[in-house]
């Protein structure tokens, strides 16, 4: 069995990964694991439960975004913002909307 050795360039670097064969993936025995990862060497299975732990963070900060979600002129508009900056103002506060 021979596996195809596809390379990727991403910025200038040359980065290469073994892919499996399509008939290696149909060839191989079907156990807890599905074809793929079952044609892999067995440090790629490594690699893929990593990648599945260690996935993309949740909080992605973006000011444009929390601007718009907590600015002065989004609490203005509803009662319970209103609320929000006056407890802000009481409790002296230089900031009272969301600002960086």
């Amino acid at each position: 069995m021979s596996l195809l050795l596809q390379t990727t360039a991403r910025n200038t670097l040359l980065t290469a990964r073994w892919m499996p064969s399509l008939s290696q993936i149909m060839m191989t025995p079907v156990s807890h694991t599905s074809k793929l990862t079952a044609a892999l060497p067995p440090w790629r299975n490594v690699l893929l439960d990593v990648a599945i732990w260690f996935g993309k963070r949740t909080f992605q900060p973006s000011i444009v975004r929390k601007k718009r979600q907590t600015g002065f002129l989004v609490r203005q508009r509803t009662v319970g913002g209103r609320r929000v900056l006056q407890r802000r103002q009481a409790k002296g506060r230089m900031r009272l909307g969301g600002g960086i």
